[in-house]
């Protein structure tokens, strides 16, 4: 209950904040100068120091920002991005921002281990830039690191708004326990910035909990879909479901579909017990929501799986790439979880894909040569 009350205090904060995290980028059309002075910008960096010591007792990930003094886009990038309100105060909110000279001379200790700069000369790196850059010494880097360590994830380069922005996502809402970033990102630009795909009409059918049970000739299984205005990377995977071909005619095809906001606390009548609000801390919550985590932490999004009678059969936290859904849907879709462990499933369905993409990419060089002739 603990965990569950503290996720519920973070979530107000984060309501605000995530609305202005889509600010407008700006598109640096030259290499800018270097200049003299020192640029400023709206996050509040820190050394690595205090990051470190303040992750001990509230843990958050880190956004450590590698620049040169010579570096005319490191300057640009504090100016500009790292100088645009609603960006900052995520960056300042959610994560311990440090900057680091790449090339200083002074000793660093990070994780148990001493890193100096030996070498008088100009431009020569830090030993802790050519171990966190893994030797790719290319300014300015971003690099981000979960807050106990285990995670990183380098980016090189200057960073507009619209690029940094599913970053900062992929690192505070876990995103990155269970997808990889060029997977995420896809999603998140098809979900707020490609016009064409959010033009797609919608055409997922959802449904209520009172309407399936209304219909009992509907022996369908449900899936059920728990999100916040707040979390972003449930908005991302709710525009999959509803826009994704594959995804959107596989659950129109074996199940129901139901959208839970966390916060949305009127009554729902669920299997003949009307479910109401909790109350945690100063927060009420869908009481029906929070009950499908059985007492665990509830991460949102979670995409919950119920049987032809509404019981609950599993509960899939987090966001999840396409493919990796369509596979989890099939999976209980085609009542192979009945039969099979998920992994045997899954090695299986993946040859399976793999052949037919292979199929398909023959068979569009066929038709290639043959209206070439």
């Amino acid at each position: 209950m603990r965990k569950i009350t503290f996720f519920i205090a973070l979530i107000f904060f984060v309501a605000t904040l995530c609305t202005k995290l889509q600010a407008q980028s700006i598109v640096p059309h030259s290499i800018p100068a270097a200049p003299n002075d020192e640029p400023t910008s709206l996050v509040k960096w820190l050394t690595l120091d205090e990051a470190v010591k303040l992750n001990k007792t509230q843990p958050k990930p880190f956004l450590i920002d590698f620049y040169t003094d010579w570096c005319g886009w490191c300057k640009h990038m504090m100016r500009t991005t790292y100088s645009t309100q609603g960006l900052a105060d995520y960056i300042n909110t959610y994560f311990y921002p440090v900057k680091v000279d790449a090339e200083t001379h002074d000793t660093i200790h990070f994780m148990d281990t001493i890193f100096t700069n030996p070498n008088p000369a100009k431009r020569s790196p830090n030993s802790f830039a050519v171990k966190m850059l893994n030797g790719q010494l290319s300014y300015p880097s971003t690099v981000f690191i979960s807050s106990d360590f285990k995670f990183q994830f380098n980016t090189a380069g200057y960073l507009e708004v619209q690029s940094i922005e599913p970053m900062l996502i992929f690192m505070v809402e876990g995103v990155f326990k269970a997808t990889n970033y060029n997977d995420f990102s896809q999603s998140f630009k098809h979900a707020f910035y490609d016009s064409v795909w959010t033009k797609r009409s919608a055409e997922i059918k959802g449904t209520s909990f009172e309407s399936i049970a209304a219909s009992p000739l509907n022996k369908r299984k449900t899936i059920a879909l728990i999100g916040a205005d707040w979390a972003v990377s449930g908005k991302v995977l709710l525009n999959d479901l509803s826009k994704d071909s594959l995804l959107y005619r596989l659950v129109n095809k074996e199940f129901n579909f139901v959208y839970m906001d966390l916060f949305d606390v009127r009554p729902v009548m669920f299997k003949g017990k009307v479910f109401d609000t909790l109350l945690i801390g100063t927060s009420r919550v869908n009481e029906l929501a929070m009950s499908f985590a059985k007492n665990q932490q509830l991460m949102i999004p979670s995409m919950v799986v119920l049987d032809e009678d509404l019981n609950p059969i599993d509960l899939i936290p987090q966001y999840h790439e396409p493919e990796m859904i369509a596979a989890i849907l099939t999976f209980y879709a085609s009542n192979s979880f009945k039969s099979m462990p998920w992994q045997n499933f899954y090695t299986s369905y993946s040859e399976e894909r793999s052949k037919k993409r292979l199929s398909e990419a023959n068979n569009a060089r066929k038709s290639s040569v043959r209206s070439q002739k």
